[in-house]
């Protein structure tokens, strides 16, 4: 059994029986383990002159939740590693914590394997990580997917029970079809967030980026419509080539178009796609412009930055995958923007080559 004598861990619970099991187990497991019911005392404790290795709050405590305690600890300044146990696996809660720089999320109730796995999942990120400011996208992205599948899977049941009692002439089914295609596709779309990273390093091909371009448009006609949005897409050539990753591109263009189409859902405008071949960069130059809402320039600058963002209800990662995506691709990406004006984000990615089919 590994030994993690050297390992300070603090537990906040309200419930007696709770931080006694977890006391119990994780000493058990070589861990130096504190615990306390009280939010306050362990803020202190944290504020202290003794160093902890790890803080585990409960989410839901009287006085002080575990959120609350979450960004007071993070307000004195130490990158101390958190994690948030709680029994409501809710989106919303575990996009605010990623915000708040919270290092790992577990729902109640749990294994103590699962505990532990976690707490050295986190450790390890520390070490890895020390001096960042904030954890490692790749690391928490898939707590989120995985809230995002459970109610999905809630939507595809009911949609397949009022496909069955559904008259064969109701219209309504081709509705509930249609349904279920699109969230058969989220769940598609997650299942390759997950494999991302190793997606893109080792699938990479020609891709014609003007065709995928127009695809992804395609798929967004219905919004197109709804907003009263005009699109112009101009291209210097009939097919347009770079060596890439089909899915991360994919990604890529859907999250640039739906940014461009929320900034004028409300009073409509234009939007610009234009490519362009740099013969002399051998790059391929792709502008996505809107005439919407646009971004002030403290805003523009941190577009990229997970789990920042300004939209109600948004996770602030969208812009964080474009730029990680152009970033594989071995390209660059600007945006320029200002409120009322529309906003322009410029890629430059490598032209495909025969050189490049060589080596992918």
């Amino acid at each position: 059994m590994p030994s993690h004598s050297r390992e300070k861990l603090l537990i906040v619970d309200d419930e007696q029986e709770t931080r006694r099991v977890l006391q119990l187990s994780l000493r058990g497991r070589g861990y130096s383990v504190e615990a306390t019911e009280d939010p306050h005392r362990a803020l202190a404790l944290c504020a202290g002159s003794t160093p902890y290795d790890l803080l585990l709050t409960d989410y839901s405590m009287p006085g002080m939740n575990g959120m609350e305690l979450l960004k007071e600890v993070r307000a004195l300044g130490r990158r101390l590693p958190v994690i948030l146990m709680t029994a409501y696996g809710e989106k919303d809660l575990l996009v605010e914590a990623l915000r708040n720089e919270c290092d790992g999320f577990i729902e109640k109730p749990f294994a103590i394997e699962a505990l532990v796995a976690e707490i050295e999942r986190v450790r390890r990120a520390a070490g890895a990580t020390a001096g960042q400011a904030c954890p490692e996208m790749a690391e928490l992205v898939p707590m989120l997917v995985h809230q995002i599948n459970n109610p999905l899977t809630s939507i595809m049941g009911s949609a397949q029970l009022g496909l069955v009692q559904s008259d064969a002439s109701d219209p309504i089914k081709e509705r509930l079809t249609q349904i279920l295609e699109a969230t058969n596709r989220i769940r598609q779309i997650n299942s390759e967030i997950l494999n991302l990273g190793k997606s893109l390093n080792s699938t990479f091909e020609a891709i014609d980026v003007a065709a995928l371009v127009r695809d992804c448009l395609d798929s967004f006609a219905s919004f197109v419509k709804l907003y009263g949005v005009k699109v112009n897409v101009a291209c210097d050539r009939q097919a347009v080539l770079v060596c890439g990753n089909r899915f991360g591109l994919e990604q890529m263009f859907c999250n640039l178009i739906a940014n461009g189409l929320e900034a004028m859902r409300e009073k409509g405008g234009t939007l610009k796609v234009q490519l362009s071949p740099n013969i002399l960069q051998r790059t391929v130059e792709i502008l996505i412009a809107d005439s919407g809402s646009g971004m002030s320039e403290d805003v523009a600058e941190k577009v990229f930055t997970p789990y920042f963002t300004t939209k109600k209800g948004g996770t602030g990662l969208g812009l964080a995958v474009v730029k990680r995506v152009v970033g594989a691709h071995r390209g660059a990406i600007k945006v320029q923007s200002e409120l009322g004006h529309g906003t322009v984000f410029a890629i430059s990615l490598p032209e495909y080559g025969e050189e490049q089919a060589v080596a992918a």
